[in-house]
């Protein structure tokens, strides 16, 4: 059953996106829908819907969130929050998946999976209107029609693309510096730009 969360247009969205049927390869597997405690603000703000910067990802890793039943913890999610953390970006943050299910083995989602999903995504877009969206990642960013390190716009949000944090931390540890730099200018438009 959908866990009760405190904002109750999220409450709304979350239990409408349990009880999705859309798509039948992932029927058969346990949803991993976000909700109030993973799919929340990483910290502070609480279920504010006046949250900042929304990460947006691919969709939950299943062996990660059944683990731990929240986003972004453990290896490297502790590791980004440190990031995080580093630049300032302590607050008012909010983070999602374009997919809301894991699909089998992690794999890339396809596009009527992605097709699936749109409204929820939209619809937590609509509820949260973050100053800045960052995808994270090369399904998000396409989504977004965004570009590594780039300011983009989608549908009137300001949207700023960087490579998932897993890339970086597991693989391009040599990119880092580069990193935390894209991060500094997300927390600059978020929280010192106006709008």
């Amino acid at each position: 059953m959908a866990k009760i969360i405190k904002n109750p247009k999220l409450s709304l969205l979350y239990a409408k996106m349990y009880r999705c049927k859309k798509c039948k390869d992932l029927i058969k597997m346990s949803c991993n829908i976000y909700d109030g405690k993973s799919n929340g603000p990483l910290r502070g703000g609480g279920d504010s819907i006046n949250c900042k910067v929304m990460f947006v990802g691919q969709n939950p890793s299943y062996r990660r969130f059944e683990n731990t039943n929240c986003a972004f913890s453990g290896g490297f999610g502790d590791d980004f929050r440190k990031l995080l953390d580093e630049v300032g970006i302590k607050e008012h943050i909010f983070i999602t998946n374009i997919v809301k299910c894991s699909t089998l083995n992690n794999s890339k989602p396809d596009l009527n999976i992605i097709n699936n999903c749109e409204e929820y995504l939209l619809s937590e877009l609509e509820i949260i209107k973050p100053e800045i969206i960052v995808p994270m990642g090369q399904c998000s960013v396409s989504y977004f029609n965004g570009t590594i390190g780039k300011l983009t716009n989608f549908k009137n949000y300001k949207v700023f693309s960087i490579y998932h944090p897993n890339f970086i931390l597991s693989y391009k540890r040599n990119k880092l510096k580069d990193y935390i730099f894209m991060l500094k200018k997300i927390y600059k438009i978020a929280y010192e730009e106006k709008s």
